[in-house]
């Protein structure tokens, strides 16, 4: 499916849960708050903002993607996938604003050496590890357990739903 297709369908999800909040934990609403955020069509200057993924109910975590940019046409298109602590209640804004600032930047590169145009994927659709699955408190080592920043097991679900995103 084309971005702009998968952008409308989540904006009605957006839709949907903000009139029904009672349905989302304290997670979720974090991450529906975040992403009316970056989509708010009343900031001016901002590059096109599409919702390429949003979960808020079906997995461990919430889970959202957010893009800049003509990402339909893009020549050039990158994507972020942010590592231990980035779940999308905890990461969302800052990496999405990290995002529109790299589109800024590699738009006027792009624009500048004729590299045709650009699109920037902040992905946040996977449980990343958390510190206090991945530090032991009582020596500051690294633990080894099924869910650390050690173990490629949150790591290996993440790719498998970073597939299917670039596979559209």
């Amino acid at each position: 499916l084309s971005h702009a297709v998968r952008d409308l369908a989540h904006q009605h999800l957006v839709d949907f849960y903000d009139a029904n909040r009672a349905r989302l934990d304290e997670h979720s609403l974090a991450v529906l708050d975040q992403v009316k955020a970056l989509i708010d069509p009343s900031k001016s200057g901002m590059p096109p903002v599409y919702i390429v993924a949003l979960d808020l109910r079906s997995g461990q975590v919430p889970m959202a993607a957010v893009g800049y940019g003509h990402l339909d046409t893009a020549d050039n298109l990158t994507w972020q996938v942010p590592g231990m602590e980035s779940d999308a209640d905890a990461g969302l804004e800052n990496w999405g604003r990290a995002s529109k600032n790299l589109y800024s930047e590699q738009e006027k590169l792009a624009q500048r050496s004729g590299l045709g145009t650009v699109g920037v994927i902040a992905f946040l659709s996977y449980d990343t590890p958390d510190f206090s699955d991945s530090v032991d408190l009582s020596t500051g080592g690294l633990k080894a357990g099924p869910n650390s920043v050690l173990s490629p097991n949150l790591a290996r679900q993440g790719a498998a739903r970073l597939a299917a995103e670039l596979d559209g």
